[in-house]
Formats: structure tokens, C-alpha cells, sequence
């Protein structure tokens, strides 16, 4: 069986966005390579709210990146997922104002989801927040996913 990855909004995003910011160049060219490259490897899904936050506003790759989103399997959110989103909030591990970042956290852990693929550095893919994050899934009897970005998660290849 494949290992899974959940694809948060922002690599979601990512793939798509053409805009010639240097972060978002680089962002969105290793997004495409790592899933050219490797998404063959892996069951991809997201979850409703990866859905919502992509048809929030308006930026010019929306609709790519929605249609592109639309194919993936779809986790729910529901009671128990906001309940974890909630206790990292409070256990100060993630914001408190916008349960976003916890909820694609919360999805990840209860789904037993291998792989949280993201950019978002400051709030998921942060070595800091790793530890805290173990700990909180441990009491709660969760697994960790583990939380990188496009650029760390590659096969070993085989000689």
C-alpha cells in the first residue's frame, strides 16, 4: 500500500501560482517537480476546508487550483477534528484566532495521514512546533504525521 499525503492549501496553491515573486517562483516550481516526480508514490487527499480556503477571494489561478483540488480524495471536518484543532490552539501550539492550520493538523493526525505536505513554515513545518505537536498526539493517542514540504519529501532512489 502507497504512504499517504495530505496536501495542505498551500502546496495546493503552490502548484499553480505563477506570480514572479521569488518565494512563490520557487514555491511553485518545486511543487510541480515533486509532484511530477512523485505523487505516483503516494495516496494525495485534503479535506473540506482545503477546499474552502482555496475558494475563499479571488487570485488568478483559482479555478486551476479548485478543479486540481476537486480530483483529490476529501477528508471531512467534523466534531472531533475541530475538538484536536481546538486543544492546539489552547495548548498554544497553533493560533488561536483561525483554527485553519490546526484543522489540516487535526485532519492529518486522525487520519493517520504519513505526510502533511506544506509551505507554511511558521505554523506546520517547524521543527519547533514538531515536539509540542508529539507530545499533545501522544496523551490524545493520535499519530504524528510527519510535516514537511515539497522540497524534503522524495523516494531514495535505487541504484
Amino acid at each position: 500500500m502507497d504512504e499517504s499525503v495530505y496536501l495542505e492549501t498551500s502546496v495546493v496553491s503552490a502548484l499553480f501560482d505563477e506570480r514572479p515573486d521569488p518565494v512563490c517562483r520557487v514555491q511553485h516550481l518545486q511543487s510541480q517537480q515533486w509532484y511530477e516526480e512523485e505523487q505516483h508514490h503516494y495516496d494525495l487527499s485534503i479535506s473540506a476546508i482545503v477546499l474552502d480556503e482555496l475558494r475563499a477571494g479571488q487570485y488568478d489561478h483559482q479555478d486551476a487550483a479548485v478543479r486540481f483540488a476537486e480530483t483529490l480524495s476529501l477528508f471531512a471536518v467534523d466534531d472531533e477534528v475541530v475538538g484536536v484543532a481546538r486543544i492546539y490552539a489552547a495548548r498554544l501550539v497553533m493560533p488561536q484566532g483561525n483554527l485553519g492550520d490546526a484543522i489540516h493538523l487535526a485532519i492529518a493526525s486522525i487520519n493517520e495521514v504519513d505526510y502533511l505536505l506544506t509551505w507554511n513554515c511558521r505554523h506546520l513545518a517547524n521543527p519547533n512546533k514538531v515536539r509540542q505537536v508529539a507530545e499533545i498526539n501522544r496523551r490524545l493517542g493520535l499519530m504524528v504525521p510527519t510535516i514537511v514540504t515539497p522540497a524534503m519529501l522524495y523516494r531514495e532512489e535505487k541504484p
